[in-house]
């Protein structure tokens, strides 16, 4: 894992450079989905220290298990899969950010059963780009409206936006998924977030995300998404 790690930071370092990006604001996400605690404490050992899952039982044991133990407690959980309303007791409860947002009923229950002890849930807003009906995720041109709903809800805090491109070999139209992404950030800055910016984008993934470097907001973070490229092939569940 430290060879492919580091293989990753370089690679993250380059492309900063190349495209006058801040290394320091670009965060690793490891998609830890599948893989054993083990796995998650290795990365930690290499200095990770954001994990996304997408499947609430199993996290919450993986949680639940490293809590325990004390070097863990450094961890931000992110919860990064589609959202079933018969689960958000258990996502508000046990993660730090939820990346996954398309719905206001979620957002409601989410903020509601937010336990008080743990502060304010970061959430992401997903945006569908590519409108493709399989994908979860709002229009953009929902977008300024659904800030504008998510506001009053006092447990959330707004962080950011994020999406999942098409699956292509298209580079200059991932470029443009990214480049759309940041667009919308700026505009719901400039509209109903001017009191409490956005300051998030979670784009890009094993196959794309020096293509997410390259597109980097400056006026905030980037979290990568990274899964495969640092843990290997995934056990399928």
């Amino acid at each position: 894992m430290e060879s492919k790690l580091n293989k990753i930071r370089d690679s993250i370092r380059k492309n900063c450079k190349l495209f006058d990006k801040e290394y320091s604001a670009i965060y690793i996400l490891a998609v830890s989905k599948t893989f054993p605690p083990e796995k998650i404490e290795e990365a930690l050992s290499l200095g990770i220290v954001n994990f996304g899952e997408n499947y609430v039982s199993e996290a919450i044991n993986k949680i639940q298990f490293l809590s325990k133990k004390k070097d863990m407690r450094e961890l931000n959980w992110h919860f990064i899969g589609p959202i079933q309303g018969n689960k958000t007791k258990l996502i508000s409860e046990h993660f730090d950010w939820v990346h996954s947002v398309e719905s206001e009923k979620h957002a409601r229950r989410l903020s509601e059963q937010r336990p008080i002890s743990k502060g304010k849930l970061n959430i992401c807003v997903q945006i569908n780009l590519s409108q493709e009906k399989s994908k979860s995720g709002i229009s953009p041109e929902e977008t300024e409206n659904f800030f504008q709903v998510l506001k009053k809800y006092q447990n959330l805090k707004l962080r950011g936006l994020m999406t999942i491109p098409e699956k292509t070999n298209n580079k200059d139209l991932t470029h443009y998924r990214y480049q759309t992404l940041k667009q919308i950030k700026r505009n719901i800055n400039s509209t109903v977030m001017k009191d409490s910016p956005l300051d998030t984008l979670s784009m890009g993934m094993s196959n794309d995300f020096e293509i997410a470097v390259s597109e980097a907001d400056e006026t905030g973070i980037t979290l990568l998404r990274i899964g495969s490229a640092i843990f290997g092939e995934r056990t399928k569940i």
